[in-house]
């Protein structure tokens, strides 16, 4: 089994465990994103799910809409937590779950060309991604270079933006829609930020005509993730 991805930065064991045990307190945050992929339009009867993990903020709902299910994660112990998750429910809405174990972002263009025809969901995964390669600069190039590879699909992504400590309160719990363009400085005014934010590099994933849904997530007691989530 592959340790390092066991360990992740990003996922594996630690965060398995942080899911399994605060996802009841997530609600504030998974019960919107719901309501928004529920309410994106559906193409297909197929789904490729790229960044699948254990799908912890997914409902069943949502991906019961689905005949076919192609889930892509590099994890090796995003498979069994998925099945335990989300299975029974697949199994009663007859929806197929195939899955590889595979870095979708390397072998983009080939998944791309081997699910003609899918709706694309990127399942909170583009935000760590540079966490995985061995520069910034690569990681937010090949992020940008996305759209372009898929123009023909009917695609959607939900990431990270900014993250920082802070705890939610009233005003930092609304979601908030937002204009394009707006880079990691503009998008921490606009949300009323202060202190020092990490930027997850994702400003340039989504088309720039688009406004963007913002949704708070309080991932710990201290760290606050902002989640900008849209379509192409």
């Amino acid at each position: 089994m592959d340790q390092k991805r066991l360990f992740s930065k990003s996922g594996g064991v630690i965060w398995h465990w942080r899911a399994l045990t605060r996802r009841h307190r997530w609600q504030h945050f998974i019960q919107p994103l719901d309501q928004w992929l529920r309410a994106w339009p559906q193409q297909s009867d197929a789904l490729l799910l790229i960044g699948a993990s254990a799908g912890w903020c997914l409902e069943s709902g949502f991906l019961q809409r689905y005949r076919h299910i192609h889930a892509i994660d590099p994890e090796p112990l995003a498979q069994v937590l998925f099945r335990l998750r989300h299975g029974k429910a697949l199994r009663e809405s007859a929806s197929e779950l195939h899955w590889r174990q595979q870095d979708a972002i390397a072998d983009l263009r080939q998944l791309l060309q081997q699910h003609q025809g899918h709706d694309v969901l990127f399942s909170n995964m583009l935000g760590q991604h540079g966490f995985h390669r061995p520069s910034t600069d690569q990681a937010e190039s090949e992020i940008s270079q996305l759209k372009q590879e898929l123009m023909n699909f009917n695609w959607a992504s939900y990431h990270d933006r900014l993250s920082g400590r802070q705890r939610l309160n009233n005003d930092t719990l609304r979601s908030r829609t937002l204009p394009a363009g707006l880079d990691a400085v503009a998008l921490a005014r606009r949300l009323g930020l202060q202190g020092e934010w990490a930027d997850h590099l994702t400003s340039q994933v989504l088309p720039v005509k688009q406004d963007r849904l913002y949704l708070p997530w309080q991932l710990t007691a201290e760290r606050l993730h902002w989640v900008e989530v849209g379509h192409g």
